[in-house]
């Protein structure tokens, strides 16, 4: 299963989204106590939501381009990985805090 789902909400829009096992207070925690953010987040933050439920925390980041073709030509590179890549430092650090989603 993708760790990620992709959607285009406009045609200058991109959103990615991917559920982490811990709850929303320590996920957003994450993305905004500086202390934590350094630790695991390798580019600029941009328009960013968290849906709690049953204890995971789906986190959704929308990026505007200048227009569509930035837009495609972004997807097209290494950008869900390189988002990859810091998520699972925050899953590592989220486990290592000894978080777990709610049984």
């Amino acid at each position: 299963m993708p760790k990620y789902q992709l959607t285009e909400p406009s045609d200058r829009e991109s959103t990615l989204a991917r559920t982490f096992d811990a709850p929303r207070r320590l996920v957003f925690g994450a993305f905004t106590k500086p202390e934590m953010v350094k630790q695991w987040l390798c580019e600029t933050l941009v328009a960013t939501t968290f849906v709690e439920r049953d204890g995971r925390t789906l986190v959704s980041g929308t990026v505007r381009y200048a227009s569509q073709v930035a837009r495609d030509g972004a997807v097209k590179t290494a950008m869900i990985e390189a988002w990859s890549q810091g998520h699972d430092r925050l899953d590592e650090m989220l486990a290592a805090m000894g978080v777990h989603a709610a049984p």
